[in-house]
């Protein structure tokens, strides 16, 4: 054959082929990302799911599929990614080959280390003809509840948490700190005809104007509100938190007694002075009871920013100002001073009981919040 027409049929197959790429390369191309769960708790692993399938005769001799995660993420297999990280984030780009009608199903084991609310909001994908002449991206937007995680604060082995001392008896927390001994006293309040004079609170008294006895604690349902204060100490400026990592721990250290205290059938709250995010400024749910309430509990905390929205006494404040009784507050803070004794005091004379617990040290913070590094590794799998 004259080289001339095999010249002509060779440009032939080069124009065929570029434009039968450039027109079906993207065509019946399927893609999707799940996750094995909605939630877990920081120092936790999680499996993700991709599935890419090739749905049409034409084969993709090249595909590139381009990512974006947390940079917190640790995955446990890395042989057949390329990454780049920064200080936020880490872009993944991975390579693979599609026959005709084939699916490739790819599994990775990551591993969380830092709470929050992570969204796998999309993905791109590029690929091309056998030449390289011809290219084609297209970007999936994802969506649907396997993608988006919820990572919860870190919970805290119960040996490591002081509480204060008469919540203890042995190794196991009782009831009796969260519930109260009937004959311990948890506040005042005003006097009522047929109180013997025994029980009048002097203090109380003085400090109402008014004639206060002391309040027993009779009950068997008390409520449990945990306050945390994102001031680590009293001449810290507002907005700006000086120790972070003591700020996590602390809220790490109020999601272990959360969870601890609604499996046993305790009624929970949580308020703070830090903000959150996706527009909420500040969290003050009110004690209750069962699992749906814990997950809501654990997802506020896991939006927590590390930022200082009120002081904590207008925070003490505006549990005064709901004029609170028969709950335990356990306070969560840094440091205490004379006006913050002061409010406490008034929320004792509510009919409240009122604990102080100090936030964790830098180096238990440090201890409690080391990030582990995956143990197992899973390789993709190809079908």
């Amino acid at each position: 054959m004259d080289i001339r027409w095999l010249f002509l049929l060779a440009v032939l197959f080069v124009v065929v082929e570029v434009i039968l790429y450039r027109q079906l390369a993207l065509r019946h191309l399927q893609y999707s990302r799940t996750l094995s769960a909605p939630s877990i708790h920081a120092g936790s692993e999680i499996q993700m799911v991709e599935v890419i399938a090739n749905r049409k005769f034409l084969p993709l001799p090249w595909i590139v599929l381009e990512a974006t995660f947390d940079v917190s993420w640790l995955f446990g297999n890395q042989a057949d990614l390329t990454i780049q990280t920064n200080d936020k984030s880490q872009y993944h780009r991975s390579y693979f080959t599609l026959r005709p009608f084939t699916r490739i199903t790819r599994r990775h084991t990551i591993h969380c280390h830092r709470r929050g609310v992570f969204e796998l909001k999309s993905a791109s994908m590029l690929c091309g003809d056998f030449l390289g002449l011809s290219t084609s991206r297209k970007q999936w937007a994802l969506t649907g509840e396997n993608t988006k995680l919820v990572v919860f604060p870190p919970l805290i082995p119960q040996d490591s948490v002081q509480l204060p001392s008469h919540s203890w008896q042995g190794d196991v927390a009782v009831r009796r700190w969260i519930l109260p001994d009937p004959f311990i006293r948890v506040g005042s309040r005003p006097y009522q005809a047929g109180d013997p004079l025994n029980q009048i609170n002097w203090k109380a008294t003085a400090r109402a104007t008014t004639l206060q006895v002391h309040q027993q604690a009779f009950t068997a349902d008390y409520h449990l509100k945990i306050l945390l204060n994102f001031v680590v100490s009293s001449d810290m400026w507002l907005q700006s938190v000086t120790e972070p990592e003591r700020v996590e721990a602390g809220i790490s250290l109020a999601a272990t007694l959360a969870t601890d205290a609604i499996e046993q059938g305790i009624a929970v709250g949580f308020a703070c002075n830090g903000a959150v995010r996706e527009g909420k400024q500040e969290i003050d749910t009110e004690p209750d009871v069962g699992q749906s309430h814990l997950h809501a509990l654990l997802t506020d905390m896991a939006n927590l920013e590390i930022r200082v929205t009120k002081t904590f006494e207008a925070l003490l404040q505006n549990e005064i100002d709901t004029y609170p009784t028969g709950t335990d507050y356990l306070i969560i803070s840094g440091y205490t001073d004379d006006t913050l004794d002061m409010l406490m005091d008034q929320l004792r004379d509510l009919g409240n009981a009122v604990e102080v617990l100090q936030l964790p040290t830098t180096a238990e913070a440090n201890a409690w919040l080391q990030p582990v590094t995956p143990q197992k590794e899973v390789a993709a799998n190809a079908r």
